[in-house]
């Protein structure tokens, strides 16, 4: 029967060292390209600096988040009892940057 010794061959150590430096290399390339995405959104989020728009939706004031259709809020306010002015407002999307700006145009609106 042959033993087998405590300490692997050369080959063996060659091979592992290997294996581990390809790892560890993903690993960075893995890590670089997620840094890479999340910089990216950064810097999408800033060249978007229109945080909130009030708009009418089906004849109802709603406030939706940057360039989202989905509306964060739906207010009661009817669009059909504002004035001409603030109709035409709604229908092109009134853009505020703040959600103190946002709130005081709701609370305007609202009457």
């Amino acid at each position: 029967m042959k033993r087998r010794s405590a300490f692997p061959r050369p080959m063996h150590l060659l091979l592992a060292a290997m294996t581990l430096s390809a790892v560890l290399i993903l690993g960075g390339a893995r890590s670089i390209i997620t840094q890479e995405k999340s910089a990216s959104a950064v810097r999408r989020a800033a060249a978007e600096p229109i945080p909130f728009v009030i708009r009418d939706e089906d004849g109802t004031v709603v406030l939706c988040r940057g360039s989202s259709r989905t509306p964060a809020l739906v207010t009661q306010t009817p669009v059909c009892m504002l004035p001409p002015e603030d109709q035409a407002a709604l229908r092109s999307g009134i853009k505020v940057l703040t959600s103190e700006e946002a709130l005081a145009v709701l609370k305007d609106l609202s009457g």
